[in-house]
């Protein structure tokens, strides 16, 4: 899913390969080799959870910018602030879906 962080600059844009224990009704997480600050401003366009409208995505903030395994990425986490063309029960059946059609997320 692509996720997009307003920073001092400029716009940082990553593409978020989601496993089940890394995005919930309320949040996501994801690794990366950039430092991110607290209380960035986050967009995720959540279209690519499939069967939702082009423009649904989530206003999200990030809460957490630590050091991953190994010392060389950084664990990422934001917290969803506000959905936008998707509700919350549409974006939990989406992720329930996704989940169980793909076995290596179960």
């Amino acid at each position: 899913m692509p996720l997009y962080i307003e920073l001092p600059g400029g716009i940082f844009q990553k593409n978020v390969a989601i496993e089940s224990q890394d995005i919930s009704q309320g949040g996501l997480s994801f690794e990366t080799t950039r430092k991110v600050p607290e209380g960035a401003q986050a967009r995720i366009m959540v279209a690519r959870l499939g069967g939702l409208p082009d423009m649904a995505q989530i206003e999200a903030r990030v809460i957490h910018s630590r050091p991953g395994p190994g010392g060389g990425s950084t664990t990422v986490g934001v917290v969803f602030t506000k959905l936008v063309g998707v509700t919350a029960e549409e974006l939990i059946s989406r992720i329930e879906s996704w989940r169980s059609a793909s076995p290596d997320h179960s």
